[in-house]
């Protein structure tokens, strides 16, 4: 019988504990940050550590990356330093121009700005492309996370937060959430972009708030006109801010979120608002939660895990090679109960580097669509 996803045993508790210092969607121990690199997992395996193939998705954790290179990243309020253009003033089409001021906050958040474990992004020419909506069905629906067009084949956060969880009903079809953490980047975003277009399908991006600046503010904007969703994944992605030893900072989460809204909203307008949003670890992770959950639930937020993964940055799952991929999305599915796998909100990442998981993608997408699924995102 497939595990439970809220199930943790002894030993798994144990596994997770010392491998914190090197997993989790960006997970840090307790105490001092320390250095994050692109491929945490390698330094896991290195070590000697052999971590199970049938670890339960929804208690695995994915590492952060470190995201070398190139241009600073700009805050709503940051000064920027010489020559540097800010997101206040950057020319942004009329659509998604956004207001000097908010006297509600979420575009300049009245909290100290967080920190972060997040420096830097690469960029490349593709980056640069900002093609942009074509008519007004690809332009930001106002009061959601994505485009006119794409109100199709979006679904509430909390609907999908209850089939995960198997509260109510299942959905009567086999619907696949392609979810990618961590981002927006200016090399792996629009790599992912392109599979997605070239397949016909969509997905939802779980953006890092400290990510978005000049440079990937097209990036976000492509992925509104190519129908996909931007949810928030936080502003800094820090353990150290939201979970102090483990238990979570309601004050800091909030203050978190209001910055990655902001940022969110200087790159696409005030129009942009999501229901979505992912804990950085994921909620499994962390204690104390509930003060949080209640203040996000107020504001018509909802939090997202996932219940399948490619483990593209889980020391938990096989992972060195495009077809590892692959075969976790299904294998970590077939740990869900049965009637749950109709709603499979799969955890990918496009941090940078990412290449198998750019590799595996199309793959992914194929099977995904050959046992009979089609393509939601989630607002």
């Amino acid at each position: 019988m497939p595990a439970h996803p809220r199930a943790r045993t002894l030993a798994f508790a144990l596994i997770a504990a010392l491998a914190l210092s090197a997993i989790g969607c960006g997970t840090q121990p307790p105490g001092k940050p320390t250095a994050a690199t692109p491929e945490p997992v390698a330094q896991v395996t290195q070590g000697g550590a052999t971590a199970s193939p049938f670890a339960n998705p929804r208690t695995s954790r994915s590492a952060t990356p470190e995201v070398p290179a190139a241009s600073r990243i700009i805050s709503p309020t940051d000064t920027p330093s010489p020559g540097t253009p800010s997101l206040r003033t950057a020319p942004l089409p009329a659509h998604t121009r956004m207001a000097v001021a908010d006297p509600s906050g979420l575009v300049a958040p009245s909290c100290p700005r967080p920190s972060s474990v997040f420096k830097t992004v690469a960029i490349s020419d593709l980056a640069n492309a900002d093609v942009g909506p074509t008519d007004d069905s690809q332009k930001l629906q106002d009061g959601t996370n994505h485009s006119v067009a794409a109100s199709a084949w979006a679904y509430p956060a909390s609907q999908v937060h209850d089939w995960m969880e198997g509260r109510g009903a299942p959905p009567g079809k086999k619907i696949a959430f392609l979810t990618f953490d961590d981002g927006p980047t200016g090399v792996t975003t629009p790599q992912i972009q392109k599979i997605l277009r070239d397949e016909g399908v969509h997905a939802t991006f779980f953006v890092v708030g400290r990510q978005v600046n000049d440079k990937t503010a097209p990036v976000l904007r492509q992925s509104i006109a190519d129908g996909h969703a931007v949810a928030i994944h936080s502003y800094g992605h820090d353990y150290h801010y939201l979970y102090p030893q483990r238990v979570a900072n309601a004050q800091h989460i909030s203050c978190d979120l209001d910055w990655a809204r902001a940022a969110v909203r200087a790159a696409l307008g005030l129009g942009y608002t999501s229901q979505a949003f992912r804990y950085p670890g994921g909620s499994l992770s962390w204690k104390g939660l509930a003060a949080s959950e209640a203040a996000a639930k107020a504001s018509g937020m909802t939090w997202i895990d996932w219940n399948s993964l490619s483990g593209d940055a889980d020391a938990h799952w096989p992972h060195a090679t495009p077809d590892d991929l692959v075969s976790n999305v299904f294998r970590s599915a077939q740990l869900e109960p049965a009637a749950q796998r109709n709603a499979l909100v799969i955890l990918n990442h496009d941090f940078f580097p990412n290449p198998k998981t750019v590799a595996a993608l199309p793959t992914i997408i194929r099977k995904l669509k050959a046992a009979g699924y089609e393509f939601g995102i989630i607002d």
